[in-house]
């Protein structure tokens, strides 16, 4: 099992009810998270403000009306910022029936063996909209309106397969060099209104500009 000394410790769902709706209210003070994973799928929705969302490697600067998605085992950890987003987290094996052989082959096709994409801006009006739907209706209530729940998220993973929107997973990033990732996350958090330099974001984790370049490009994928 992967990332076990970041999986959390509070249980989302039950045998019961395999999907919990979350709401983070703009009022209220949250600190920020830490990185973190979860055995579930979790949705969510901006429904204003601002937040930066870690999620797998990839820092995501979300605004109202954008979506984010995130697979089981995959570390993430939001920053808060005078926000209010909506989320559901969800057991996908206990949802699909476990009978249908063809359902589960497909299914598994896309979410065990395949990365499928964290960030949906607003401009993605279908995945949007579907995501927009599954929290309505866990905000009205799972147990009266399950069976819509369960219609719209299996649409959302067919429009994935359907679109070819997923990839063959590959390495992927090690536990330490996400926990060092983060900690240069934090430092350019807590320094954005002041000059940051490329020495200061290396010497905040004990490593050589030359080598931070390195280690930065081969994680984001773009030069720090």
């Amino acid at each position: 099992m992967r990332h076990l000394e970041y999986y959390e410790s509070r249980k989302h769902i039950t045998d019961e009810l395999p999907l919990a709706y979350y709401i983070a209210s703009k009022d209220a003070v949250y600190p920020p998270q830490v990185l973190h994973c979860h055995r579930e799928f979790e949705l969510g929705r901006i429904l204003s403000g601002t937040i930066s969302y870690y999620i797998g490697g990839t820092l995501y600067h979300l605004e109202e009306g954008d979506c984010y998605f995130v697979q089981p085992e995959i570390l993430h950890g939001c920053q808060k910022q005078n926000c209010e987003f909506e989320s559901v987290v969800f057991d996908l094996d206990a949802i699909v029936n476990a009978n249908n052989l063809k359902i589960n082959e497909n299914i598994q096709k896309i979410t065990r063996h395949a990365k499928i994409p964290s960030y949906y801006p607003k401009e993605n009006v279908v995945v949007c909209q579907i995501f927009e739907t599954v929290i309505s209706y866990c905000r009205a209530g799972i147990y009266d309106h399950i069976l819509s729940i369960i219609g719209n998220l299996l649409l959302f993973f067919g429009w994935i397969d359907e679109h070819n929107l997923y990839k063959t997973k590959t390495n992927e990033i090690l536990p330490t060099q996400e926990m060092r990732l983060r900690q240069v996350l934090d430092y350019i958090e807590e320094n954005y209104a002041s000059p940051i330099t490329l020495s200061d974001m290396a010497n905040c984790i004990g490593m050589s500009p030359c080598y931070f370049t390195s280690f930065f490009t081969t994680i984001l994928h773009r030069s720090p």
